[in-house]
């Protein structure tokens, strides 16, 4: 992958081995492959990872602390990366080069997308409240309701005018909405089929979890739906285990989860529990049952290795008429 680098900044580029400082854990040292980069004045670590079973969100971190031990930016090269996982890492500043060509520096202030040479702004990425209201439309539009407003949007989804407001408008900005003015209404609708705009939106939307909670015990008096691959189960041939059982929660239901109630991620590997998935948006308004709706389902999911599991969540893209190579 240097090569694409080389390709694109030219004689500039060079590169050398890299000697980790003492002190550097085992699980970095053994885990990744690294190069150092000069272009310029400017020096930083290319680091691919060693195992083809890598984590997204391990990725992250590790290279954090690899940036904090050697006092270098790090770009993380890797083989083949979904568009998701392309959003996600621009959303956290991580800078990455793809086999595809696929490059993003924010520290030298580039990203460039399958070998073009052209510098491009970082593309946005729908945030949870607009999620949210354009999954709770698109589903409306396969029902049938052409036509919302706002009122009946925000009122559906609990959520305040003024939030759905605003919410709409980076739809807008997307042009994964139009809104019309019909005498005094606004009427809200899908930009075009259906087909095409799901494709246009899955490229900009993002896992809905914001955090994760492990407890000994569900929580009672909090409003929760079942997730994960226990909610996969329920419309998939996928089967589930006792230790899949998770939760999805929104934050302010997040907070009646007593502290005591909540046990360490080692704790519950050791002795068990129940995963709490605290939620960007509220996972109850997109449901009509105990259950994460299928979107979202897919979304929380997309970064599961087990090749069983991706195969279900596609059965789901394709009821949507997702396309799965290119946008999952």
């Amino acid at each position: 992958m240097l090569k694409i680098m080389k390709q694109i900044f030219g004689d500039s580029l060079s590169e050398t081995n890299y000697t980790f400082p003492s002190g550097i854990p085992a699980y970095i040292l053994y885990g990744y492959s690294v190069r150092k980069c000069l272009y310029f004045e400017k020096s930083f670590l290319v680091a691919s990872p060693v195992s083809e079973n890598w984590n997204l969100g391990t990725i992250k971190k590790h290279v954090q602390k690899m940036e904090q031990l050697c006092k270098l930016p790090c770009v993380i090269a890797l083989q083949q990366i979904t568009a998701l996982q392309r959003t996600n890492l621009i959303e956290n500043r991580i800078s990455f080069i793809s086999g595809s060509g696929q490059i993003f520096l924010p520290f030298l202030g580039c990203y460039f997308e399958n070998n073009k040479a052209e510098q491009l702004s970082a593309p946005e990425a729908l945030n949870g409240t607009a999620q949210m209201i354009f999954l709770y439309v698109f589903y409306n539009s396969l029902d049938h309701v052409e036509n919302l407003n706002l009122t009946q949007i925000a009122n559906a989804l609990n959520i305040s005018k003024a939030t759905c407001s605003r919410a709409i408008k980076q739809l807008l900005s997307f042009k994964l909405i139009t809104a019309e003015d019909v005498g005094t209404a606004k009427w809200i609708r899908l930009s075009g089929d259906q087909k095409e705009v799901i494709n246009r939106a899955v490229s900009i939307m993002s896992s809905p979890v914001h955090k994760t909670l492990y407890v000994r015990r569900i929580p009672k008096d909090i409003d929760y739906l079942i997730c994960g691959v226990k909610a996969l189960s329920k419309i998939s041939m996928i089967a589930a285990r006792e230790s899949d059982a998770g939760i999805a929660v929104d934050g302010s239901n997040s907070k009646k989860i007593p502290k005591d109630d909540q046990i360490s991620y080692q704790d519950f590997l050791d002795f068990g529990g129940y995963t709490v998935e605290v939620w960007k948006y509220n996972p109850l308004s997109l449901s009509d049952n105990e259950y994460v709706d299928d979107l979202s389902l897919i979304l929380e999911m997309t970064d599961y290795k087990d090749e069983r599991i991706q195969n279900c969540l596609d059965e789901i893209r394709n009821k949507y008429g997702i396309e799965v190579d290119d946008a999952w």
